[in-house]
């Protein structure tokens, strides 16, 4: 059988940074790429100091131990792209003075630095040796059973959650603390704010040292992988409560155009805030006005997540302070019953003894907004015209308020709640009271 060394360019102090962990995860990472994407038997273990990774695969081809070749990039779920981690792990090994072997169809291969003559410097060499193995590959490595069982964790598919992994692609652990794996494998990074843990795939997400991501394309990825088809509940209830935080990454940006099960989001949009619900417009005035119509008003969302708030039905308050829907059908005064016609004059006629000409009337069946919004009545001041909802006019006393109110929007010119109509209210009040005093005295 032959021995023969390949020399590698690779110096004591690359990569200098890394250290055994690193070298350990390369390791089980090429392990788990035969598990995963080949789907072939294996197992792994730990005994006296030497921690054991097989499988029942194919083997390694020689070449992917040229730097720069990788049996991994051009496969989607794969975790490995670089083509450099696995000679990278042989490399710290080696330095850490460690066993590193590795075993597979045709050739056995240890890393040893060596003193090169030429170079006047130590260099790491692959010394292979063949063998007569048919199938399968054998990594042994030199760790602690604490180094090898905290690496174990960093993969989902070797986890004690692997079922996990294999049936969703997001969970939740807690409030306060999330994961995330990319291609099956934990990213060691803490400083990304997420609503629930994930396992996204992907390729050009996180850096080759696995210690960095980018955030946008998590998002990214979050909304193509996960968003648009979920039909959990807890999921979507979660992303909808939380649409005022942007520090999370499902905000970053939004993209609800995706969404598939829209009347899904909908349904639990109003069992968290109701049917009848607005997001603020950010004027005070506005809000109040709304809230007058018995809207609920929810906080503004920010620019990335209005677009997904509006797409479960939730406008702004300014959009509600509206007109009436004009496709109503109009009650003619000839078809009201004699007690409507008795009411209307008479309160009619009372308002403007103590007060002012009420103006012209129109009355209203069903009587809404374009919001569906039911109302009593509704001051026009582009028609100078008084809407009131037939089903009042045979109750004297809700007639009677309701148009006095109405009329009170048409003298003052304000909106609900303002200073101006509180204003005009407090003066109409004065001359009612007034006007039954003088009546009393005589």
């Amino acid at each position: 059988m032959g021995i023969y060394k390949k020399e590698t360019g690779f110096s004591r102090e690359y990569q200098s940074e890394w250290d055994l962990n690193f070298a350990i995860r390369e390791i089980i990472q090429n392990h788990v790429y035969a598990l995963q994407v080949f789907q072939v038997e294996g197992n792994h273990s730990w005994y006296n100091g030497i921690a054991t990774f097989s499988d029942r695969g194919n083997g390694i081809a020689k070449k992917f131990f040229l730097n720069g070749n990788s049996g991994q990039r051009q496969i989607e779920n794969s975790p490995g792209q670089f083509g450099e981690g696995m000679k990278l792990a042989f490399l710290i090994f080696a330095r850490e003075g460690k066993l590193c072997k590795v075993d597979t169809v045709g050739y056995s291969m240890e890393a040893i630095f060596e003193y090169n003559q030429q170079m006047e410097t130590e260099e790491l060499f692959f010394n292979f040796s063949d063998n007569d193995r048919t199938n399968g590959t054998t990594f042994e490595i030199e760790c602690s059973q604490a180094e090898y069982l905290e690496a174990i964790e960093f993969f989902g598919f070797l986890s004690g959650n692997k079922e996990r992994f294999l049936t969703s692609n997001f969970w939740k652990i807690n409030d306060n603390q999330q994961e995330l794996f990319v291609n099956g494998v934990k990213l060691n990074n803490s400083n990304i704010r997420m609503l629930f843990s994930y396992n996204i795939i992907g390729k050009d997400i996180n850096n080759r040292d696995r210690n960095a991501v980018d955030n946008y394309k998590i998002n990214r990825e979050i909304w193509k992988q996960i968003i648009p088809t979920t039909t959990n509940k807890e999921y979507i209830r979660a992303i909808l409560e939380n649409y005022e935080n942007g520090n999370y990454v499902e905000y970053y940006y939004t993209y609800p155009n995706r969404i598939e099960n829209i009347d899904l989001w909908k349904e639990i949009a109003q069992s968290i805030w109701g049917k009848k619900v607005v997001y603020s417009s950010g004027s005070n005035k506005t809000d109040t006005q709304a809230e007058y119509r018995r809207f609920k008003v929810i906080p503004k969302p920010s620019s990335d997540t209005v677009e997904l708030l509006e797409i479960v039905g939730i406008v702004s308050a300014s959009t509600v302070i509206t007109k009436i829907d004009k496709t109503h059908n109009n009650i003619q005064l000839k078809d009201l019953t004699q007690l409507e016609k008795d009411n209307i004059k008479e309160a009619r006629k009372l308002i403007q003894k103590h007060y002012t000409d009420v103006g012209n009337l129109r009355y209203i069946q069903d009587l809404t907004d374009k919001n569906d919004c039911k109302l009593n009545g509704l001051y026009s001041p582009e028609e100078d015209l008084i809407y009131l909802e037939r089903d009042i006019l045979s109750d004297y006393d809700q007639l009677f308020q309701t148009l006095l109110h109405e009329t009170i929007h048409k003298v003052s010119g304000a909106k609900d709640c303002t200073e101006e109509f509180q204003n005009e209210a407090t003066k109409a009040a004065l001359k009612f009271a007034l006007g039954c005093t003088r009546e009393k005295r005589k």
